[in-house]
């Protein structure tokens, strides 16, 4: 997580909801800790979506910053509902 580029915005209408998608392929202790102050601002400002990818993305490590996680273990495949799973994980 350390290895990707964050881009804030502020949404332009006041009460407007941000659901962040984050497709995670690897993850490690020292990545989670070190995302958890922006992971808490991305919370307060809606949704954060975690879509853990492939075997070494740690389930457990990334739950310390969502509590929304949707597993997508083979990437040769999309899992049957993953599109509508994170859908109806947005926030309005």
């Amino acid at each position: 997580m350390a290895r990707t580029q964050t881009i804030l915005f502020t949404p332009t209408r006041l009460g407007c909801k941000i659901n962040t998608k984050l497709f995670v392929s690897f993850s490690d202790a020292k990545d989670v800790d070190q995302s958890m102050q922006l992971a808490e601002f991305l919370r307060s400002k809606g949704a954060l979506i975690i879509v853990a990818m492939g075997p070494n993305a740690n389930i457990i490590e990334l739950s310390k910053l969502s509590s929304i996680i949707h597993q997508w273990p083979y990437m040769e495949t999309v899992p049957i509902g993953l599109a509508s799973n994170i859908i109806n994980s947005f926030v309005c």
